[in-house]
């Protein structure tokens, strides 16, 4: 059964196959950013399928990069953000979380809990202060805030980085600027 959805990707990328032209090679890509005073946009949001912000932004390739983590936290986009600026030359980071977000939803220690449930023995071994980023607590606004600031606040990320964080709104498809 699980073969049969994994098949359905594949047949797709075949299909997008027949028409695909690579993109220029990351040496060209690495200049063209580089020469750019302003850097490129890296877009951090969540990792949920409702949200693409390909779609919402009508963005094409190379105009900016995507990364998606739970939420749309910061807590686990520190090292790609490290990797990208090196790699390239990132002068904006836009962080978007959504309504209607699971993160929003749920307790870190609903997610130990389910920890528990899965593997005990395992659980056991993680600190009951590892914090994995839910935001029920504080809200959709203020998980925003606390991401900009913790990106801006990063040791190893330039502090000319403008970093924005926005709301976005799942019922209407618009974005509201938060910080």
């Amino acid at each position: 059964m699980a073969q049969e959805r994994v098949q359905k990707f594949l047949d797709r990328n075949a299909k997008y196959a027949e028409t695909y032209t690579p993109p220029p090679p990351l040496s060209a890509l690495r200049e063209r950013v580089k020469a750019n005073p302003i850097g490129g946009i890296t877009i951090l949001t969540c990792s949920d399928p409702r949200v693409i912000p390909e779609e919402f932004f009508n963005f094409s390739r190379l105009e900016a990069s995507v990364i998606r983590t739970a939420g749309g936290r910061s807590l686990d986009c520190m090292r790609t953000l490290q990797v990208l600026d090196t790699v390239g030359s990132i002068g904006t980071v836009l962080v978007i979380h959504h309504t209607d977000c699971g993160g929003l939803n749920i307790t870190d220690d609903e997610v130990r809990q389910g920890m528990f449930e899965r593997n005990p023995e395992e659980a056991k071994k993680v600190p009951t202060t590892t914090a994995f980023g839910t935001f029920k607590n504080i809200g959709l606004d203020e998980s925003i805030r606390r991401d900009v600031a913790a990106i801006k606040s990063a040791p190893f990320l330039r502090k000319d980085l403008l970093v924005l964080g926005f709301a976005y709104d799942l019922n209407t498809g618009l974005l509201r600027e938060v910080v």
